[in-house]
């Protein structure tokens, strides 16, 4: 019987085949072969890949336009510039901030590379023109101010959600490192002396400033740390120590604590608090000579005190650079001083509730994941606010005699103080602290201060602020209105006895 190999079934072998082709091939007959297939002649030129004209169905044939924004008719205003005006108004109202802050915000956000307006078209690098800057810019200051996401910005900023979410995230986190420290510092020799002025005139001499803690809701707080977070407010909040000048300019945010956190530990990690503590206040960054004032005594005869002192509650460590209102209070004096430091102390209060007010995003549960955000996002409307304090010249209030309430009333003022004053407990003294937590010269200087406040109220050399809005009616404020009060600037705190102020 035969074997496969020898069995015809195989076919021809591939000599066999290539001699067959090599003999066709000289005879002239075609190929038997497929012919290979030609590349198509292109009949039209290729577009650049720089070039705006997208294929359709791509991602980029989607993309919004953002020149069609109903926000440009407001922004290319003739009258927005004019913070008097119906347009400069309404621009401030949307905002939060003048046209003229927001091209400060702008000048410093173009020296970022990534967010650097970058038109289209050759010489400007690949792909489409990037979505304005300036848009991107007043839809953060959009979401801060009234804490609308970015799905339903993009249908009045014509940029996407996506753009804006990341935008978002990396322009807060800019705000709290780069803005932060131009705007949010601690006062320098010549503000520090008129803030200390102010806080004199008001019967606190040597008061650094006011220092209270806030919580914000954290919404999205990880089930892990909820036990850290949850307080006396019975749900989880990122709390901040804040510090403030009688002006109610912002000069120092600490880092954030968890909402559980009492005032105390909060205190102990607070680098002001911490700079005040020391005997020689150095990290104040001021001459030795502003750490020094004067209190009468009760003779009337002035005696120096050292190390200023910051105005807090009745929740921080009894130490010497940390005075608070009494809880019980051995006489009238010392009921009436720790009533007009609960009042002085109220500045703190009515910041916090400028921010929530003027920011909405602050009264809203927070569902950022990551405290870091909350962080920046919380340092990002603190440094709003001390640019329009400085831009409406709220920054100087106290400085103008103008500032203050007339004699007249003075005495109406005092008087309701004195009736509140009653209602303070009248029992032996005690700051409600362990004899352990008193430290060293803390209730010496409360009883220098109390002495000092009366010999002040018996003089009727105390004096009161008027509210912002009543001493400075004219507001906003214009660059023009910078020549009036010249008058005023020089102001001394001085009294010739009869307790006039005008």
């Amino acid at each position: 019987m035969d074997s496969d190999s020898d069995s015809d079934d195989d076919g021809p072998s591939f000599a066999q085949r290539r001699a067959s082709w090599e003999q066709t091939r000289q005879e002239g007959t075609p190929d038997p072969r497929p012919a290979s297939k030609k590349r198509k002649k292109e009949t039209k030129p290729r577009a650049r890949r720089n070039s705006q004209e997208e294929p359709r169905g791509s991602i980029a044939a989607r993309r919004l336009n953002s020149s069609e924004s109903p926000w440009w008719s407001l922004i290319n205003h003739a009258d927005v510039r004019n913070v008097h005006s119906f347009q400069g108004k309404r621009f401030r109202r949307k905002f939060r901030l003048p046209m003229c802050e927001v091209d400060t915000v702008m000048e410093e956000a173009q020296k970022v590379d990534k967010w650097r307006d970058k038109p289209g078209g050759i010489g400007n690098g690949r792909g489409q023109a990037r979505n304005p800057l300036l848009l991107k810019v007043l839809a953060a200051l959009r979401h801060l101010c009234k804490g609308i996401d970015a799905e339903t910005l993009e249908d009045v900023a014509l940029i996407s959600e996506s753009s804006l979410d990341v935008f978002f995230r990396e322009f807060i986190n800019w705000m709290a490192t780069v803005m932060y420290p131009k705007y949010i510092k601690l006062p320098d020799a010549a503000k520090l002396k008129a803030s200390t002025e102010v806080y004199a005139a008001l019967g606190f001499p040597g008061a650094y400033c006011e220092t209270d803690g806030v919580h914000l809701e954290w919404d999205a707080c990880p089930a892990a740390w909820r036990a850290r977070c949850v307080g006396k407010e019975s749900y989880p909040t990122i709390a901040f120590n804040v510090s403030i000048l009688h002006s109610r300019e912002i000069i120092h945010i600490s880092d954030w604590c968890s909402g559980a956190t009492n005032d105390l530990t909060q205190a102990k990690h607070d680098a002001l608090f911490e700079a005040l503590h020391t005997e020689s206040q150095r990290g104040l960054g001021v001459p030795d000579a502003q750490l020094k004032y004067m209190l009468l005594n009760k003779d009337g005869v002035e005696q120096q005190f050292e190390q200023l002192y910051a105005i807090v509650d009745g929740g921080y460590h009894a130490w010497r650079c940390l005075q608070a209102p009494l809880k019980h209070a051995a006489g009238d004096d010392a009921a009436r001083w720790s009533e007009r430091l609960e009042s002085v102390r109220k500045s703190v209060e009515c910041t916090f509730g400028i921010l929530r007010e003027r920011f909405i995003i602050l009264n809203r549960p927070l569902n950022y994941t990551d405290p870091k955000r909350i962080d920046s996002m919380f340092r990002s409307c603190c440094v709003l606010h001390n640019m329009l304090l400085k831009y409406d010249k709220l920054d100087t209030l106290g400085s103008l005699q103008s500032d203050w309430v007339p004699a007249k009333e003075v005495a109406e003022r005092d008087h309701v103080e004195h009736q509140r004053a009653r209602h303070v407990i009248r029992a032996p003294r005690n700051s409600g602290k362990s004899a352990a937590g008193l430290e060293s010269g803390h209730e010496s200087l409360r009883e220098a201060l109390i002495v000092h406040y009366a010999q002040m109220r018996k003089a009727k050399s105390v004096k009161w602020l008027r509210t912002a809005s009543d001493a400075r009616p004219s507001h906003p404020f214009d660059e023009d209105d910078e020549g009036e009060g010249e008058d005023d600037e020089d102001f001394i705190f001085e009294d010739d006895g009869s307790g006039d102020s005008d």
